[in-house]
């Protein structure tokens, strides 16, 4: 097995699980990730470790929980915690560059100043955010037109949810990301330059969702039907639920609606499949594909209407918290696998360390998935943790602790959710108040205790009835 395989790193913005084919749609179709999937491992049980970009970001950077890299909310707001990734994180590109890989970052970045990139091991730094595509557009005269909008992201906003927009190849933003990438690939196949390191962030299917009408064509809004979960009442549920609904707008806008911004999503997704396709066919044009390790995952999930609510916030839903990651590594055997083992994000740093052969500079918090990678079936977790530290709402904490038979999330301040997701799936009974069910409750809440000791969550120590 080659010692330093390339590495590819493909990353979406606020992709939902169930809008990728691999994973599951019978409508949402990708069958660029899907042919990812089956060339390599698809992991089905995939977890963000915050529900919100910079600090799930920061954690697929670091390898670190976001107690430990300390990025608990999103950097760009007045409320921001850590406005920038604080020097003793150390990033698995810092620690590849000093081992001798050349490191590429193309688009989205969000965990701090774009300028901060290139202080942590990126070399080459490609329009980083918008930036370079504002000029490129201003460039060419183009201006954007939008009509059929659908929603309003606030309901004090003016801004769509979705809309048909009149731009066309490169005057789309992921299109003109993945051309970026493609040509970074093409350099590094001219210079040489092997191992590389290279990670092409696209700012979609995050709202809003933009998409030119051929795209859009795709997906006739009659053909959705309601999310299982979309008759939500919020009866027995955080308060905090309900409000969201509320301040996006979401809460009492009817299927008919709703069903135009899933049409525009899925179509954004599929269009930003196909930018993928056009990536992993330049590595396979150029030689790569054998000793190249390729990634595809998203920072976080998306509701779209699941339970009315739109965008993120102060919920751990599935929807929101459970995502696509497919790793493909030629070098190190199974084809068309399917890992149901529940890993999370925290665990791809260290998963790409061990395959680089390179040590971290310090400890990570997650585990090395190249067993799974290998076809082997390591002791691992039969539960998964995750948290939330706040956004733009609200700072608050949540937590979260699943198996396959029970959800538990911990509300501090405020209404625990206890789910079953056997018999309820879309997670519409929160049972922790019912006294028929005090012995999950007991059980999920030792659980996350068990967790929160294993990662040294501070929150822990404040909390004396997780005990």
């Amino acid at each position: 097995m080659p010692d330093r395989p390339n590495i590819l790193f493909i990353m979406t913005d606020q992709q939902r699980f169930d809008a990728t084919g691999c994973c599951g749609s019978e409508i949402c179709r990708t069958p660029n990730i899907d042919a990812l999937a089956a060339s390599g491992v698809n992991f089905v049980k995939h977890y963000s470790c915050v529900g919100i970009c910079s600090p799930a970001r920061a954690s697929l950077l670091t390898g670190l929980w976001a107690h430990h890299h300390c990025m608990l909310n999103n950097t760009h707001a007045a409320d921001a915690v850590c406005p920038e990734l604080r020097d003793e994180a150390t990033t698995i590109s810092e620690a590849l560059a000093r081992a001798g890989y050349r490191c590429g970052y193309v688009g989205k970045w969000h965990i701090g100043s774009a300028s901060q990139a290139a202080a942590r091991g990126f070399a080459d730094t490609d329009h980083i955010e918008g930036r370079g595509f504002r000029e490129y557009l201003r460039s060419t005269g183009f201006q954007q037109e939008l009509t059929d909008l659908v929603g309003r992201v606030r309901r004090d906003s003016d801004t769509p949810w979705a809309a048909i927009t009149n731009a066309r190849g490169e005057q789309i933003h992921s299109t003109f990301l993945a051309s970026r990438t493609i040509e970074l690939l093409e350099r590094y196949r001219r210079d040489g330059a092997r191992p590389f390191f290279l990670v092409c962030s696209f700012p979609g299917p995050h709202y809003p969702c933009h998409v030119p009408p051929e795209w859009a064509q795709r997906y006739g809004p009659e053909t959705i039907p309601p999310w299982g979960n979309f008759d939500e009442t919020f009866a027995g549920k955080p308060r905090s639920h309900w409000r969201y609904a509320v301040l996006r707008g979401g809460i009492d806008v009817p299927w008919e609606q709703w069903r135009v911004y899933v049409a525009r999503y899925f179509a954004l997704v599929s269009l930003l499949d196909h930018e993928v396709g056009r990536i992993l066919e330049a590595v396979d044009r150029l030689g790569f594909r054998e000793d190249t390790l390729v990634v595809f995952t998203t920072d976080h999930g998306d509701m779209s209407g699941s339970h009315k609510l739109f965008n993120k916030g102060a919920f751990m839903y599935e929807e929101l918290y459970r995502v696509p990651l497919v790793i493909r590594w030629p070098a190190a055997g199974p084809e068309d696998a399917v890992c149901a083992a529940y890993v999370s994000a925290v665990d791809v740093p260290a998963t790409l360390m061990e395959a680089a052969g390179v040590e971290p500079a310090a400890p990570l918090d997650g585990r090395s998935l190249v067993p799974w990678l290998r076809g082997e079936a390591p002791d691992w977790p039969d539960s998964i943790y995750t948290q939330f530290h706040g956004d733009e709402y609200a700072l608050c904490s949540l937590r979260m602790v699943r198996d396959d038979d029970w959800k538990y999330v911990y509300y501090p301040d405020g209404l625990d959710e206890l789910y079953n997701e056997r018999d309820d799936p879309f997670e519409l009974r929160n049972l922790a108040q019912d006294a028929r069910h005090a012995e999950p409750l007991r059980r999920m809440k030792d659980k996350l205790v068990e967790w929160m000791e294993r990662v040294a969550d501070p929150l822990l120590r404040w909390n004396f009835d997780l005990g």
